[in-house]
C-alpha cells in the first residue's frame, strides 16, 4: 500500500505542476490579447 500512496502523491504533484503551467500559458494568452489595447512602446 505504501507504494501506491507514493504514486498518488507523485501524480498529485504532477497535476499541480501541470495546472501551474496551464495558468502561465493562459496568462501569456491574456497578455497577448490585451496587447493591442495598450499603446505600443
Amino acid at each position: 500500500m505504501r507504494g501506491a500512496r507514493l504514486l498518488i502523491q507523485r501524480m498529485a504533484a504532477g497535476v499541480s505542476e501541470t495546472l501551474r503551467d496551464v495558468e502561465w500559458i493562459v496568462s501569456l494568452i491574456d497578455a497577448r490579447e490585451e496587447a493591442p489595447k495598450r499603446p505600443a512602446t
